[in-house]
């Protein structure tokens, strides 16, 4: 497994001012577009996986 590699000071604080940026670009649609696209594969790949379980009750 590879080690996470930590970035401190001015470095690390560049990188999340980028990253928040780049973020807070996105419109509100796209996330929503995604999270449906996103929604709708693991739904549909869950219904085919699991199986049903059986009550214990009679």
């Amino acid at each position: 497994m590879k080690q996470p590699e930590y970035i401190e000071g001015p470095t690390a604080t560049q990188n999340f001012e980028e990253g928040m940026k780049a973020l807070f670009k996105v419109s509100k649609d796209e996330v929503v577009k995604a999270e449906k696209k996103r929604m709708g594969k693991a739904s549909s790949r869950a219904q085919s996986v699991r199986k049903p379980r059986l009550s214990d009750k009679d």
